[in-house]
């Protein structure tokens, strides 16, 4: 082995290996230790060789390499809030750091098996699919994907209108990017939603939502973010003034009967 011995005659010795040593000051050496020495985990001394004589040695350890199991949650949707990831894997360490989309996180150590982290609302301002890994001494692992999809968009629904004190239904929602666990809000209460497909949901509607007259603002709700709110509309119950004519004569031949009143509505198609 080709080694380089300084002025003092001092060299390294990294499990038992001369390095090619740089004598810095009588209080301090340089060595590289090749990524070859250190490809398995484990305790190596490290020592100081002198003329004839070596030091005492120190101990240099060699961890496992970290794996990355996990991540939870594993997806947002695009303008939600900041939130804790907690990732799951093998042999981390205190100084190991969550790297989402290749920003270096503030993490907790909370177990050689458990890490968390805050990622923070500006990172998931945009839909789109993100590395997350993690890393410590200049070893990343392999990463997951946090997935961060559209925020939910309401284009109609349907029906938009019901009298006061009407029967139960179902509304339909036309819209974009409806997932799995979305709600519809009516108003400010959490009704839970049925996705039927990303651009379609159904939402029962009971009876007693509609005891009052007046508009109800509809909005879709998940991961936090709400869509744009349209209005349904609880009308007051249909009212006759008059009718003309008011009387026929049996066996009469067919006519038209005319109804005035107020709060009659056009069936929606």
């Amino acid at each position: 082995m080709n080694i380089l011995r300084c002025s003092a005659g001092a060299v390294i010795n990294f499990n038992g290996v001369p390095l090619i040593t740089t004598f810095n000051s009588s209080t301090l050496l340089t060595a590289t230790v090749s990524n070859a020495a250190i490809l398995s985990p484990g305790l190596f001394n490290v020592t100081v060789t002198q003329g004839n004589v070596t030091s005492s040695p120190q101990v240099f350890t060699v961890t496992a390499p970290q794996t990355l199991i996990s991540i939870s949650p594993n997806t947002a949707v695009a303008g939600a809030s900041s939130f804790t990831l907690t990732v799951t894997g093998t042999n981390f360490l205190n100084s190991s750091v969550i790297v989402f989309n290749g920003s270096r996180l503030n993490t907790t150590f909370d177990s050689s098996t458990s890490l968390s982290a805050t990622v923070p609302d500006s990172a998931i301002e945009f839909d789109g699919s993100f590395p997350v890994a993690v890393e410590q001494g200049g070893v990343t692992t392999s990463p997951q994907t946090f997935t961060v999809t559209p925020a939910p968009i309401i284009d109609s629904i349907d029906p938009q209108n019901s009298p006061v004190g009407g029967d139960s239904f179902t509304m339909t929602v036309k819209g974009m990017n409806f997932i799995s666990g979305a709600v519809v809000k009516w108003g400010g209460l959490s009704l839970p939603a049925t996705v039927i497909d990303p651009t379609t949901l159904t939402v029962s509607i009971t009876t007693d939502k509609l005891n009052n007259i007046g508009q109800v603002s509809i909005t879709v709700e998940q991961g936090g973010v709400s869509s744009n709110s349209v209005s349904f509309n609880v009308t007051a119950a249909p009212h006759i003034i008059s009718i003309s004519p008011s009387a026929k004569v049996a066996g009469g031949p067919t006519f038209t009967l005319t109804v005035n009143g107020s709060y009659f509505f056009l069936a929606q198609q």
